[in-house]
């Protein structure tokens, strides 16, 4: 079986979310909103607030105003998920994960409605990130190593007890032109009776020359999500790739 095909992969959610140069207009959002209503029925409010600053003293505001900042929709299962905001469009989908080819081209087709509604706008970032939570049975004393099952993990010196709980960031280039990756491994709460929980958060994403036609643009975002499962298979051990195809 190839790296990556496995029977229960990690994957508690994956997301592909475009950037743009300039934001949208409030009234945008109920064109949107009206693209996906159909299929995306649960609707909440991204809310912000909107700071009058008084011209003659800049450093002082003069009022505060709640103001609608975009939407997260939902389908009724809660499983897919739309995030439209003044300067970016996002899909999601949370667990059970479909395979790419199933979840790319739902993204596509979401893409498609967001810009027949908007338009087209300038693109300046691109990004696929895949969320997993490794579930990691206790051993024998009742405790639970996570570096026996991922490569990654903080960095204490030697003769420190593992640590209870850590998060982790890193940001690096990929070695390819533009593209880097934001890169997360935390201790999380556990998921399962008997088992320590952890994410390994990979977010690969190009905010330079991003592609501008469709088919540029899609090709690119297959190369991403490459990307991104060999830094995954990097990242983990023979020991976590057992548990993942029982």
């Amino acid at each position: 079986m190839p790296p990556g095909n496995y029977k229960r992969p990690p994957i508690i959610e994956a997301v592909i979310a475009f950037g743009f140069a300039e934001p949208i207009e409030t009234a945008s959002f109920e064109k949107v909103r009206a693209k996906f209503a159909g299929e995306y029925t649960s609707v909440e409010p991204r809310l912000g607030l909107h700071v009058n600053i008084d011209a003659a003293v800049p450093m002082r505001p003069t009022s505060a105003q709640p103001r609608l900042d975009g939407y997260k929709l939902s389908t009724p299962d809660q499983t897919d998920i739309v995030l439209v905001d003044r300067q970016g469009f996002t899909t999601a989908k949370l667990a059970p994960y479909d395979g790419w080819p199933k979840f790319c081209a739902k993204a596509a087709a979401n893409f498609d409605r967001y810009k027949a509604a908007v338009g087209r706008q300038q693109i300046t970032r691109i990004a696929t990130r895949y969320i997993n939570r490794l579930d990691i049975p206790f051993s024998a004393d009742g405790r639970v190593d996570p570096s026996n099952y991922m490569t990654v993990g903080p960095g204490l010196p030697s003769g420190l007890p593992t640590p209870g709980g850590y998060n982790v960031l890193v940001n690096f280039a990929w070695p390819e032109p533009r593209v880097r990756v934001n890169l997360i491994t935390a201790s999380v709460p556990p998921a399962i009776i008997g088992h320590g929980s952890f994410a390994l958060d990979i977010d690969v994403y190009l905010d330079a020359g991003v592609p501008q036609k469709d088919a540029d643009l899609w090709a690119y975002m297959d190369r991403l999500r490459d990307v991104k499962n060999a830094i995954f298979e990097r990242c983990i051990t023979d020991a976590a790739r057992a548990i993942f195809d029982t």
